[in-house]
């Protein structure tokens, strides 16, 4: 998979590298090189999840993977595909649509689309679809899926968490936990109705997302936190066997799961043909 946040094009090699490493250690005299069949997908950013601020760009999809196809070009017995950039930002442009994709659906439903195979006809699939949100009044690209938007990959972690963390930014400004919206509507702080130029000049991150509405049961805030601790590439444990990280799903009961320890790894006693 390529596109996750804070990659890098030394991460991208890195798949190239792998594939090579893994070639070389199954390698056996007499025997011929391992084939490798290799499906490279770009990720999409999904609702409720650290990256739901993400930014997806279809021209850096086409970047990295002109840089792979340059490196698996020179390496034998690999055989490799991509998912088709058309598809990963129509995925984008559905999963983080707002009210309005409800139009597009039924007017692509009206204009025949049905059950779409996009390995039959992407171009059929795609061309429809954008004539529907064409149809809609809705440029194709609202959302920027060309060049990206709600770009946090360079904001402050100061500016995202606030000076003494999210709960207590929260709390100050009256906010609500899990949406981090005020809890009496968008307004100023001397008591007007907030403009829609004053809303949009806030930090993406403290602007409502379509699905704010939607309690998955994460607190809004630990998704904030828990994009810098991947920026930073810091794991958060499982809570299932260490402490309650306070996302907000158990709510009062601060994390009491009842598991199971993890079963044992069972001893190979078999043998590789």
């Amino acid at each position: 998979m390529i596109g996750l946040p804070g990659e890098t094009d030394e991460d991208v090699v890195g798949i190239f590298e792998t594939v090579k490493w893994l070639q070389r250690e199954c390698k056996e005299k007499g025997r011929r090189r391992l084939a490798v069949k290799l499906t490279i997908s770009n990720f999409t950013p999904k609702p409720h999840t650290p990256f739901q601020w993400h930014s997806v760009s279809t021209e850096e999809f086409k970047r990295k993977q002109q840089l792979l196809m340059s490196l698996f070009k020179s390496q034998r017995d690999v055989k490799w595909n991509f998912t088709d950039v058309r598809i990963s930002a129509m995925e984008d442009f559905v999963g983080r649509a707002d009210r309005r994709m409800s139009a597009v659906i039924k007017k692509a439903w009206e204009n025949g689309a049905s059950m779409d195979d996009w390995w039959m006809d992407l171009d059929g699939a795609y061309n429809g679809w954008k004539t529907a949100i064409d149809q809609c009044g809705l440029s194709w690209e609202y959302r920027k899926t060309a060049e990206g938007e709600w770009n946090v990959m360079e904001t402050p972690q100061e500016q995202v968490k606030g000076k003494r963390g999210w709960y207590y930014e929260a709390r100050e400004k009256g906010l609500d936990f899990k949406t981090l919206t005020p809890k009496s509507g968008w307004v100023t702080s001397d008591g007007r109705e907030e403009s829609t130029d004053e809303r949009s000049s806030t930090s993406p991150l403290d602007r409502p997302l379509p699905w704010d509405h939607i309690d998955g049961g994460v607190d809004k805030g630990w998704l904030r936190d828990e994009l810098m601790k991947a920026l930073a590439a810091t794991l958060t444990p499982d809570c299932s066997f260490d402490d309650c990280s306070s996302c907000g799903v158990c709510g009062d009961a601060l994390g009491h799961n009842v598991v199971i320890p993890p079963l044992p790894i069972p001893d190979f006693k078999g043998h590789y043909r």
